[in-house]
Order: C-alpha cells, then sequence, then structure tokens
C-alpha cells in the first residue's frame, strides 16, 4: 500500500479525451507506481506451477512453490483489478465505448494506444513546431530557456521521436538571439559536440561574467561627480578664485576633465572585455579537454 507521502505527491489527471493521450498515459502510469498498483502493467500473470510428477519435488517442497505462486497471483489480481478502476475512471465518458475493452490491465492501455496513435503524432508535431520557432528573446533566463527546449526533446522522446544530445545542442544554439553572436562562433569553432550539463555551465559563467563586467561599469560611472557638481562645489569652496576666472576657461577646463574621464571609462571598459574574453576562453578551453 502506498505511503501518506506518496499519496500527497500524486498528480492531477485530466480525463483522456483524445487530445491529450501522452500526457494522460504519462500521468497514469506514474500514479498507479507511486499507489504500488503497477503490478500488472509490468509483469504478465504469474504461470502456475507443473505437478509435483512433473516438477520432481517431495510434497513438502511443492507446498512452498505452491504457496508462492497463490501470493503472486493474489498481488497480481489486485494490481490488475485496481489498475483497470484507476484507468477507466479517468477517460471520458463520450470515448470509453469506442475502446476494446479487456480485464487485462495491461492490454486494455494497448487499446487506447492504438485508438490514439494518430493523436500522438498530431501532438508530436505541435511539439516540433514549437521547438522550430522557439528563441530566447533576452527576457528571462537561458537557463530557463534551455531547460524548455531540453523537455520538448524529452517528450518526443517518449514517443519513439528520438533527438540525439548533439543535435538538442546545436539546436538551442541556434535559437538564441543576435547577441550571443561571440558566443556561438566559439561553439561552433570547437571540434568537440558539448552536452546539456556543459551548455547550461558555460553560459552560466559567460552570465556571471557579464553581471560583473556590468556592476563594475556601474560603479565607475556612479563614482564619477558630474561636471556640473563639480563646478558648485568649486565655488562655494572658492568663490573668489572661481571669479577670476572667465567663462571661457571654464569651459575649456570642464571639455577637458570630460575627455579624462571618457578616456578613463573606456580604458576601464577595455581592461574588463579583455578579463571577460580570457575567461569565457578558458572555460570553452577546459571543456574540450574534457570532452
Amino acid at each position: 500500500m502506498a505511503s501518506g507521502a506518496a499519496l500527497g505527491q500524486l498528480q492531477t489527471i485530466v480525463p483522456l479525451d483524445g487530445s491529450n493521450y501522452t500526457d494522460w498515459k504519462n500521468t497514469v502510469l506514474l500514479n498507479l507506481a507511486m499507489l504500488d498498483y503497477d503490478l500488472a502493467l509490468r509483469e504478465d500473470i504469474p504461470e502456475e506451477p507443473q505437478t509435483t510428477e512433473e516438477l520432481d519435488m517431495n510434497e513438502e517442497d511443492y507446498e512452498n512453490v505452491e504457496w508462492n505462486y497463490k501470493e503472486k497471483l493474489a498481488a497480481w489480481e489486485k494490481s490488475n483489478r485496481m489498475s483497470l478502476m484507476y484507468i477507466k475512471n479517468h477517460i471520458a465518458k463520450e470515448i470509453i465505448g469506442g475502446i476494446v475493452d479487456s480485464d487485462n490491465a495491461k492490454a486494455y492501455l494497448a487499446n487506447i494506444e492504438e485508438n490514439f496513435k494518430s493523436s500522438s503524432k498530431t501532438y508530436a508535431s505541435t511539439i516540433i513546431s514549437k521547438m522550430i520557432t522557439s528563441s530566447y528573446n533576452g527576457k528571462g533566463s537561458v537557463r530557463k530557456h534551455i531547460l524548455e527546449m531540453t523537455h520538448m526533446a524529452h517528450q518526443l522522446k517518449s514517443m519513439d521521436m528520438d533527438v540525439t544530445e548533439g543535435f538538442l545542442v546545436h539546436f538551442i544554439m541556434s535559437s538564441l538571439g543576435p547577441d550571443f553572436g561571440p558566443f556561438k562562433i566559439n561553439y561552433n569553432t570547437q571540434k568537440e559536440k558539448w552536452t546539456i550539463q556543459e551548455l547550461i555551465h558555460i553560459q552560466w559563467k559567460r552570465k556571471s561574467v557579464r553581471e560583473l563586467r556590468n556592476k563594475s561599469l556601474k560603479t565607475n560611472s556612479t563614482s564619477l561627480m558630474p561636471i556640473t557638481e563639480a563646478k558648485e562645489r568649486c565655488i562655494k569652496e572658492n568663490p573668489l578664485t572661481v571669479r577670476r576666472i572667465s567663462r571661457t576657461n571654464l569651459r575649456s577646463m570642464e571639455g577637458i576633465t570630460l575627455l579624462l574621464k571618457l578616456q578613463l571609462v573606456l580604458l576601464r571598459v577595455h581592461i574588463v572585455l579583455s578579463v571577460t574574453l580570457m575567461d569565457i576562453g578558458k572555460e570553452i578551453a577546459h571543456v574540450s579537454k574534457r570532452g
């Protein structure tokens, strides 16, 4: 019997209506496993043992064999009965009459699958279309986008439409926007293929370096005092000296100060970008060696 914790993890099942066969089947199988009622779906009915003469056993040993058989048969029959009740209870009344009945849960599931093979193909076509049109637009997490694409590939795999990991990684790289141009160029120049986990890890490193760069640039920009503020402060602290400076000289000083500050910002940006490219290059080289 299932534990209380397992019962709390049961998934809600939308009744089978003809358009949701794949999701319905996966959820039904999951719940039956958690309820510990899936024995009849995993194993065939136990075979009745042969006679004592055929097995060449004494009576006591044969009684043990017969007892084990009866125990297994009782467990299988209970699983089969509960599975059938559970499955039929989650099929829409409008379509249950069109399914060939059976007193064997495993055979009944096979009959349902036979009825809805075409709907599975339609669902697979929908997933493929979604994968082709999916692209990362810069909003949200790149990791989430990668995992969503991976989930769609797993759904296709459950319908006997296998997508290799190498093809999936290439497909995901193609779905990334133009901001990932240098990242995609680095990938295309590598001889070794990346796994999904390596792609997520390298992308995470790229994101961390980029955030560090943006934080550094933000700190540098906020630390530079605006020229007008510096001018007002200078006037307050040295009123007599400032009055002697002509407007032309002030404009000249402001221009020189602005130019120096811009040069300082550009220098810092250059340093940060150099470090970023070095880190990404090292990470790609590390992945290549591992491959």
